[in-house]
């Protein structure tokens, strides 16, 4: 049995060697039969040398495409197209956020909420004026009670200098005059040179003030009170027209924004339709005309009058605040709409760590606002530390791009026919006083704004991937003909012939292993 072992070592590799030497001279590949075929040893060498580059190169090149496929890159087509185009939805919001004198159910609540109100709101402004005083913010004011008192110190150091030009009963922390500065890096707080004819000292104070009484009102009252005190489509919309036709109160969708208080959505697609346009043109297209109630402002939170408006498709939450445009009162502002067929993220993320959401970004259900300590200890120390946000991108947007353009209004020669038309308008107020106003209150009190396509031709944004897994195995298969000619079918026969290469060597294995048990067994035998 033995010499059988022996013997089939000696004809295993012949074998094997036959195997591969039939391989080389029948594949379909074009380098092994020129290496096994040739008569010549520098044949050989020249032609494996030549394969073996070939296989190189190969390599090289389908490694660059699979790592090109796996940064999934994107290429965007333009198309230029012509026809309908669906109308988006406008939202608008007045800048005032509430009317303190509007009457709502429950007046007594009212009351000792708005005295809350009105004691913080001074409170914040004693503290700003306590923070003005302090030309060195470097030296802080003792931290003692204060009492007041009309008297001025002074020194005549002329660095490091503390001057209180009057004393206050609130005497502010050091956290409470830092407070100030990091809400500067949260909102866009107006600024004014001293050539400015509104120009003050404590101008920038003021707004920063009104952000803060805008945090301290939304905690004091519930949902139901902002809503109420918030301006009503009753109250605010004069005239509104698409196409020529009137507007349908059914036409408007309400929600309330944290920043502006009650808006309004016209063709939010809500109600299961859209508005679409034929026409382009500035006489087509969606007319608004607003009453802004100027003398009902919160002069503690609105230092600016007029109305905000956003474009933007049916579906998308409206994130005024972040992307509206404002519209003054006593000017017919135009915006001409161009069409582009082709983020909450943050907002989830400040949940997860400060239990509360944010002012400036969207509403999440179910999520309370944040207060002005929550915001100030916990929002704005944790936004300077988000590197990023994975947001990833829709399969189908659309983008509305917009220019504006003003004109004054009303005409001086309208005054007279825009008086006797505000009699019939349903807004009480206007009913009222209609016949006193005088054209610069008109044009302080009213907000028109039309909304048009400029033209019909609109760009398709089409993103698609650079390269599919279709396109990865063609241009691997033509890299793979092209340095070592081979296709699918070589592939075959190379699986052929490892199959080949294992059961002749399995068959080996075990004949072997059969043989040394017979060994075995005849030993045993012997010995007995």
């Amino acid at each position: 049995m033995s010499n059988n072992i022996e013997s089939e070592k000696k004809t295993l590799a012949p074998k094997l060697k036959g195997v591969v030497q039939s391989f080389s001279e029948s594949t379909s590949a074009h380098g092994p039969p020129k290496i096994v075929g040739h008569k010549y040893l520098i044949g050989k060498i020249f032609w494996l040398l030549l394969f073996i580059t070939g296989l190189c190169t190969f390599t090289y090149f389908s490694a660059k495409l699979i790592s090109q496929y796996n940064r999934h890159e994107m290429t965007t087509d333009v198309q230029v197209e012509y026809g309908a185009i669906k109308f988006p939805a406008v939202t608008f919001c007045n800048i005032n956020q509430f009317q303190p004198y509007k009457y709502c159910p429950r007046p007594d609540a009212w009351y000792e909420k708005m005295a809350a109100y009105w004691t913080t709101a001074e409170a914040i402004s004693t503290t700003s004026r306590t923070k003005e005083t302090i030309t060195d913010t470097n030296t802080l004011p003792p931290t003692s009670n204060m009492t007041h008192s009309n008297s001025t110190l002074s020194t005549n150091s002329t660095d490091n200098t503390l001057v209180r030009k009057r004393r206050y009963a609130v005497t502010p922390s050091e956290e409470e005059i830092t407070a100030f500065e990091e809400l500067e890096k949260i909102y866009s707080l107006p600024t004014f040179s001293p050539d400015h004819p509104g120009y003050q000292l404590d101008t920038e104070l003021m707004a920063q003030q009104r952000v803060l009484r805008s945090y301290t009102l939304v905690q004091l009252l519930t949902q139901e009170e902002l809503v109420c005190r918030g301006h009503s489509l009753e109250d605010m919309l004069v005239d509104c027209t698409f196409h020529g036709e009137k507007c349908k109160t059914t036409d408007f969708y309400q929600f309330y924004d944290r920043r502006f208080g009650n808006c309004f959505t016209y063709n939010s697609g809500l109600n299961g339709s859209y508005e679409e346009t034929k026409q382009a043109g500035q006489s087509i297209g969606l007319s608004l005309t607003l009453f802004i109630d100027q003398a009902n402002y919160d002069p503690h939170s609105s230092y600016r009058a007029g109305a905000t408006f956003l474009l933007h498709p049916q579906g998308e939450f409206p994130q005024i605040a972040e992307k509206g445009f404002k519209a003054a009162p006593g000017f017919q502002t135009s915006v001409a709409i161009s069409y582009g067929c082709y983020m909450t993220c943050i907002q989830r993320q400040i949940v997860e760590k400060c239990g509360c959401l944010s002012m400036q970004y969207a509403p999440i259900p179910g999520e309370v606002i944040c207060d002005y300590y929550q915001y100030y200890h916990c929002v704005v120390n944790f936004k300077t530390d988000i590197d990023s946000c994975s947001c990833p991108l829709p399969c189908q947007e659309s983008q509305y791009h917009h220019s504006i353009s003003f004109s004054e209004w009303p005409a001086i020669n309208f005054e007279d026919f825009w008086r006797s038309a505000m009699r019939m308008i349903g807004v009480k107020s206007i009913q009222q006083g209609a016949a006193t106003w005088t054209r610069e209150r008109i044009r302080s009190e009213l907000v028109t704004v039309d909304f048009y396509f400029e033209s019909l031709n609109y760009n398709v944004y089409i993103q698609r991937a650079s390269m599919t897994l279709e396109d990865l195995i063609g241009s691997i298969g033509g890299h793979l003909g092209l340095w070592i000619g081979m296709s699918i079918i070589s592939f075959m026969e190379v699986f052929e012939l490892i199959v080949i290469l294992f059961a002749a060597c399995g068959k080996f294995i075990h004949r072997k292993r059969t043989g040394r048990s017979a060994d075995v067994e005849t030993k045993m035998d012997s010995e007995l």
